[in-house]
């Protein structure tokens, strides 16, 4: 457990720290970000919009990590391509989400999916390594 938990957290780190780099940049270029309500117009805080970006990486990649754990202890095989069903259908399907509800512009909606996709992606891949 302690290794796939630090391959969570290295993962999450950078991922974090990549996509707080994204977010910022989509900023400064004056892109739109997620809407803070649902039918409104108004953007988030830019700041506030920065950091979370960067915090849910990693919280969520150590979440995804912890899951594989659960999910592998019993049947190891049977566990990572069930985790990686869960994470590819949680990725397409809080990648529409946004649009769908309101919550974002169209790209303001890439945003998101790209934002997703940086720390999805090398946990998908990587991660299941750590169980050996």
């Amino acid at each position: 457990m302690k290794k796939i938990l630090t391959q969570s957290a290295i993962i999450g780190l950078v991922a974090g720290a990549v996509n707080a780099l994204i977010a910022y940049f989509w900023v400064q270029a004056g892109m739109d970000i997620p809407f803070a309500e649902p039918g409104s117009t108004e953007m988030l805080p830019s700041g506030q919009f920065i950091t979370v970006a960067g915090v849910m990486s990693f919280v969520l990649t150590m979440i995804g990590g912890f899951l594989l754990w659960l999910l592998a202890r019993k049947n190891k095989e049977r566990g990572i391509r069930t985790w990686r069903i869960i994470a590819i259908v949680f990725l397409i399907a809080y990648g529409v989400f946004p649009l769908a509800a309101g919550l974002a512009s169209t790209s303001a909606a890439i945003l998101v999916n790209i934002l997703h996709l940086v720390p999805g992606i090398p946990a998908i891949v990587r991660l299941p390594n750590s169980l050996s």
